[in-house]
């Protein structure tokens, strides 16, 4: 006769449940944040000015977390800021109003020393001037805040008229652009021997007048007209 043994193999799962005081702990952790000594410590005198409690850890413990100082809004004139939170990481953004541009910095981080950066400041910027604004010309502009300025040249067989500087003032540019005329041709005395040349301007429509001295007669042309293509016609001789 057989007898039949069963072996009966039984698994245990333990299963190890991390109870709610350690979830707090590691949430509290998860932010940032430190643990104090005691249920009774106070965040400000365990680890410094700027912690403060936001929510416990296990034994009802304070969960201490750093916050950066406030920034008021008021504290960009001519800007604006946007915190949404002030803890370790967060971030500070700066912006400025129309016709403002920024000095300093675009954005700040909260560390566990503060913010790591200055507040920025939105300075008045005159309206930009660009290139092509001053045609056969060039325009130079470094800066546009106040006190800067914008400097006008002209290219070769041109002529400035108006300002060559404009400065950058509170209420805008302090003069209007200039321009840049057709100058035809310089003629010297010494080009008409015998006789003298008076030429008042040499832009288009000016006029170059010849006469000569006694005992001399003019050949060729009295007056010549600035054209945009030059003088409209040749300098005469003084023959005696």
């Amino acid at each position: 006769m057989f007898n039949c043994w069963y072996v009966i193999v039984i698994t245990l799962s333990i299963y190890h449940e991390v109870n709610a005081e350690e979830k707090l702990t590691s949430q509290c952790a998860a932010s940032q944040g430190k643990c104090a000594k005691t249920k009774d410590s106070n965040c400000e005198s365990s680890f410094g000015s700027g912690w403060t409690e936001r929510g416990s850890c296990c034994r009802r413990r304070p969960c201490c977390v750093f916050q950066c100082e406030d920034i008021p809004p008021n504290n960009l004139i001519n800007g604006a800021v946007t915190v949404t939170e002030r803890t370790i990481g967060s971030t500070a953004n700066f912006t400025c109003d129309a016709g403002h541009s920024l000095v300093g910095n675009e954005t700040i981080t909260c560390s566990s020393s503060g913010w790591n950066g200055n507040i920025p400041q939105c300075r008045f910027q005159c309206e930009d001037i660009p290139p092509n604004n001053l045609i056969n010309g060039a325009v130079t502009v470094t800066e546009r805040t106040i006190g800067s300025t914008a400097n006008f040249t002209c290219d070769a067989g041109h002529s400035l008229v108006g300002n060559e500087t404009i400065t950058c003032s509170s209420s805008g540019w302090n003069g209007d652009i200039p321009q840049c005329r057709f100058q035809c041709e310089d003629i010297p005395p010494n080009n008409l021997i015998n006789g003298a040349v008076t030429v008042t301007e040499r832009s288009i429509g000016s006029t170059a007048n010849f006469t000569c001295d006694a005992g001399h007669s003019l050949v060729g042309n009295e007056t010549i007209t600035c054209s945009s293509s030059g003088w409209n016609g040749n300098i005469p001789q003084c023959r005696c």
